[in-house]
């Protein structure tokens, strides 16, 4: 294994054994338990996911309206505020990661990386 694959396996460890990862994994198991529940926020998060990445900058205000109430009506469930809670938590630190790996070789992405922080 050559030193790149060597730091790699290592940051993947690291993931692994990092507070987040961990919170994140009990959450998603416990959350596997109740499969409405999982469903529920599955639908949320596609919704959310292809509101964010609708090609229409002139979203309906309802679209965005009704997704708010959603989230409002998904976390009441303190099994899926937990699991959406920790699943933020664990993809803010990957973004951390991956955007300090990014400006290290310096891909030259500043006239888009609000597009890249966005959500």
């Amino acid at each position: 294994m050559n030193g790149l694959e060597t730091a790699k396996q290592q940051l993947l460890d690291e993931i692994r054994g990092s507070k987040e990862y961990i919170r994140f994994e009990k959450a998603r198991k416990r959350i596997e338990g109740h499969p409405e529940e999982k469903e529920a926020i599955d639908a949320f998060r596609s919704r959310s996911f292809s509101l964010s990445n609708s090609e229409d900058p002139l979203e309906p205000p309802s679209n965005m309206e009704d997704l708010a109430k959603e989230r409002i009506r998904v976390r009441e469930n303190p099994l899926s505020a937990e699991y959406l809670d920790a699943e933020l938590e664990l993809c803010r630190m990957l973004q951390d990661i991956c955007l300090s790996v990014i400006q290290v070789i310096d891909l030259q992405i500043e006239t888009f990386e609000s597009e890249i922080l966005r959500g």
